[in-house]
């Protein structure tokens, strides 16, 4: 079911894409993910927008552009609305999108803890020997694929699956796990294909046809996510740098000209630093108990940068959403290739940005400089 190439293509065809990059799954308990406002499985998707906050300008830009699609990074609806009026932000942004027949999905945190994700976007600002998740996530099962045994009498049912079905499976991106001869009295053998459960459905008339079929059975197979998989990054540097030497690559990598620095106490902006743990957002209380010598994170209360400063790491702050907007772009790559269609735009937000900026004073009177 992809829709009509020549107009887009159907929403759950997206959806199956985006989780099969992240399951939400994975996502945090307390976090609400995955389809937001959902106008229908059936309707076309040509124009999909990604921000990181779905804000009244954003959704303006939406509208300019004829979005089908709001992938929001932050999920605009987190807590329960009770009513949908026009005297609430968020909720005339809602009503907006039933209007329009406007999709909205939010990833936010298993996009944090996926393999590629926000968090590996941000520590890839610099060359790393090693990288690891701060805790590792093995608690997520993702119910991925599915197998489906054939017990057949047919002796022969390796040469004609390989005669008969062998290029079809293959165009059918279905892989042949297993052939092997049954121990019980029957002499039965069994026959393993890997695949969606939607294909493997389609298939066992297709082998009926062919092959002696005694019993068949679908089972879905579980993977756990691997050990890159979990919250937060850190890394070991390939070679030491200066702690102004990070700042200035951090910088330079986000497209921020601002960021706020804690310096760990005896510590100078030219002291060499080889490890670095990363949190993108608000990092700062699953950061306390990481031992490293630079901690990187949108923001963190007053009294988590003391006890980090005192125990021996220095801290950048970035604001919060800075630290994950630049993400973005990169998904927009991936969505690309996933999708495979140009007959479907994929357009960053202009007008998302953090709502703080630094403000720099001129020499000019009662003049400001606004810089991110």
């Amino acid at each position: 079911m992809n829709g009509d190439k020549d107009k887009g293509i159907f929403l759950k065809t997206i959806t199956d894409k985006l989780f099969e990059f992240a399951p939400t799954s994975m996502a945090e308990s307390w976090d609400n993910v995955g389809i937001l406002v959902e106008p229908s499985n059936e309707c076309l998707v040509s124009n999909i927008l990604l921000t990181n906050d779905l804000t009244e300008d954003v959704m303006d830009e939406a509208l300019e552009i004829s979005a089908n699609l709001i992938i929001s990074y932050h999920p605009p609806i987190f807590t329960s609305l009770k009513r949908i009026t026009n005297s609430n932000w968020k909720e005339r942004i809602i009503a907006r999108c039933i209007v329009n027949n406007i999709a909205i999905f939010s990833p936010h945190t298993s996009w944090d803890v996926v393999q590629g994700g926000v968090n590996d976007w941000l520590a890839n600002a610099f060359e790393y020997e090693e990288v690891k998740p701060l805790t590792i996530q093995k608690s997520n099962a993702i119910k991925s694929k599915y197998t489906l045994t054939v017990e057949s009498t047919d002796d022969n049912l390796f040469i004609k699956i390989g005669e008969t079905y062998a290029r079809s499976f293959l165009e059918m991106d279905l892989k042949i796990l297993m052939v092997e001869k049954s121990t019980s009295t029957s002499m039965s053998t069994k026959f393993t294909v890997e695949g969606t459960e939607e294909i493997l459905k389609k298939i066992v008339p297709m082998l009926q046809q062919n092959v002696s079929v005694l019993c068949y059975y679908i089972n879905p197979q579980y993977t756990i996510g691997d050990e890159v998989s979990g919250v937060g990054r850190i890394c070991k540097l390939k070679t030491p740098i200066t702690i102004m030497e990070a700042v200035k690559k951090l910088k330079k990598y986000i497209g921020i000209s601002f960021v706020q620095l804690a310096l760990a106490r005896k510590v100078t902006p030219d002291h060499l630093i080889k490890t670095i743990a990363f949190v993108a957002g608000s990092g700062g209380s699953l950061l306390k108990n990481t031992y490293c010598d630079l901690k990187i994170t949108g923001e963190a209360s007053h009294h988590d940068i003391l006890d980090s400063i005192h125990n021996g790491s220095s801290v950048i702050l970035t604001n919060h959403s800075n630290s994950e907007r630049g993400f973005l772009l990169e998904f927009k790559k991936i969505l690309t290739s996933k999708l495979n269609n140009p007959n479907v735009q994929i357009i960053v937000s202009s007008t998302d940005s953090d709502p703080l900026k630094i403000l720099q004073a001129l020499k000019i009177k009662s003049t400001v400089e606004f810089s991110h």
